[in-house]
């Protein structure tokens, strides 16, 4: 069977999370059948199969992860937001966690990366200011300069260029061949 053939797709769906999965590889086997095939026609099938493995497998947070990150490759943004914010509540309950700032952070970056796909200036500010407060808790693994590249992006929206290339300064002033910040900084002067 291909994934072409979407009227197997349903008992497909159920063989593979029933019989060949289980809690603890779930997200591997829907990873790996991802990686395969990795063609966007087929993005809504694989929601499907994630959407149907978290009713088998509910508050399993790989599985939430791989959902957001298929509606962000689908370009469903809505979808990816509430999916981030999902996951954002379930790591505010891990408060124990040695990581949680860093995850927090990293959670934070992606609500702040929904709204700023959803041309939302002031939520991805929002977002971006909440991420940096808990990147700077975090002692050793960092988001780092993608907080920053939301925040720049996110002034630019709101007309703010003056603030936006100030951010982008303080990026390139510590790595002066950081991609997104020089693409930014053109986007800056180009307006």
């Amino acid at each position: 069977m291909t994934l072409k053939n979407y009227d197997l797709l349903d008992e497909a769906v159920n063989i593979i999370i029933e019989r060949y999965t289980d809690a603890e590889n779930i997200t591997d086997a829907l990873s790996n059948l991802y990686l395969k095939v990795e063609q966007e026609q087929y993005i809504p099938v694989f929601q499907k199969l994630i959407a149907r493995a978290k009713e088998h497998y509910p508050s399993h947070p790989a599985l939430e992860s791989l959902f957001s990150f298929m509606c962000m490759k689908g370009k469903d943004y809505h979808a990816a937001l509430d999916s981030f914010t999902a996951i954002k509540n379930q790591l505010e309950q891990d408060i124990e966690n040695p990581h949680y700032n860093y995850m927090m952070a990293f959670a934070w970056d992606n609500i702040a990366g929904c709204h700023l796909k959803l041309g939302d200036a002031e939520k991805t500010m929002e977002s971006c200011e909440k991420a940096l407060e808990y990147e700077q808790k975090s002692d050793e693994l960092k988001v780092g300069n993608p907080i920053l590249h939301k925040k720049a992006e996110a002034r630019l929206l709101a007309g703010d260029r003056e603030t936006a290339l100030a951010i982008v300064s303080q990026i390139l002033e510590k790595d002066n061949t950081d991609e997104t910040a020089l693409e930014i900084k053109n986007k800056i002067k180009a307006n």
